[in-house]
């Protein structure tokens, strides 16, 4: 079964973590990339069925946080997505699962794959990553393999490598060519999550720390 969620977010270490984890099971799903409220408003606009949406607390504001709020309010009529973030904006609201900005990712995460209904997958060498979720990557997140069939058996022939600078025409190519998934070895996934989460948890120590230095401040002035 096929899912699709958007995270309207700036810290692409956060979409990059989220997306490995959401794949980390039986189904597929496609994660999309939005980083300031015009990139989330086109998206939205374009009435996909996406079957989740965060909206985190990091967002290039390069229009009026009201044109994010009037074009979430077709998902929200219509009870389309489950939203979740930790924008201030959803405090307090029934319709999204609000968390403050210092919840651990891991629980977000969590949340986001119970809510999904995903499942865990057996103990396969390889997982499948939807194709298209690599054109929101500036390199790719790991090495990439296409399953092709030999002799009834399951083979993986490699295709993109891991820290290379992803050409989106390579991509593209592949997904005119009605290829859907790539796949990624699962000890390569289990490093590349525990780097991207290390990543985040110093950004957000920096975060409470520049918090305490802004808060000093104001009291010393």
């Amino acid at each position: 079964m096929h899912k699709n969620v958007l995270f309207i977010t700036s810290q692409t270490d956060l979409y990059e973590l989220s997306s490995i984890f959401l794949n980390n099971g039986e189904h597929s799903v496609q994660c999309t990339l939005a980083k300031s409220l015009s990139e989330s408003v086109a998206i939205l606009g374009k009435d996909i069925d996406f079957d989740l949406i965060f909206v985190g607390h990091r967002v290039l504001k390069d229009m009026e946080i009201k044109n994010l709020s009037d074009a979430l309010i077709p998902y929200i009529n219509r009870n389309k997505a489950g939203i979740f973030g930790t924008n201030k904006a959803f405090k307090g609201q029934d319709f999204a699962k609000y968390y403050n900005e210092l919840v651990p990712l891991s629980k977000i995460l969590i949340d986001m794959y119970n809510f999904l209904q995903l499942k865990q997958k057996g103990t396969a060498n390889y997982i499948s990553f939807p194709l298209e979720s690599l054109l929101h990557f500036k390199s790719y997140p790991f090495d990439c393999y296409l399953k092709v069939k030999k002799s009834q058996q399951d083979s993986y022939v490699h295709l993109f490598r891991e820290n290379d600078e992803i050409d989106k025409d390579d991509v593209k190519k592949f997904c005119h060519k009605k290829v859907d998934h790539v796949y990624a070895s699962v000890n390569k996934i289990n490093k590349k999550m525990e780097i991207l989460k290390n990543a985040l948890r110093v950004q957000s120590d920096l975060d409470v720390i520049n918090d305490l230095l802004r808060i000093v401040s104001h009291l010393e002035s």
